[in-house]
């Protein structure tokens, strides 16, 4: 602490020191986006699951793989263990 005058009024400064906000991510949000977007949930984490979302695209023009793919992330999303979502910041 500091001790300033202005004007002849002391008043004290103190240094704050700022971190930045990390925001985690949510199963709850994992699970809803998956039900409602299917395999483009996996983009909501998408640093642990690049590689099922490019494999869900490069097969999109099929029928099977992108029902089977939806189903699957929502299994994912459910399955996931919370250190994910926990550990996941931006």
């Amino acid at each position: 602490m500091k001790e300033k005058t202005t004007s002849g009024i002391k008043y004290e400064t103190e240094k704050i020191t700022m971190t930045p906000y990390k925001r985690r991510k949510w199963r709850s949000t994992a699970i809803g986006l998956a039900v409602f977007f299917g395999a483009f949930s996996w983009l909501y984490t998408y640093r642990f699951n690049a590689f099922k979302f490019w494999i869900s695209v490069a097969f999109c023009w099929t029928i099977i793989i992108p029902i089977v793919m939806g189903f699957y992330a929502i299994i994912d999303a459910i399955m996931a263990p919370e250190e994910m979502f926990e550990n996941y910041f931006d």
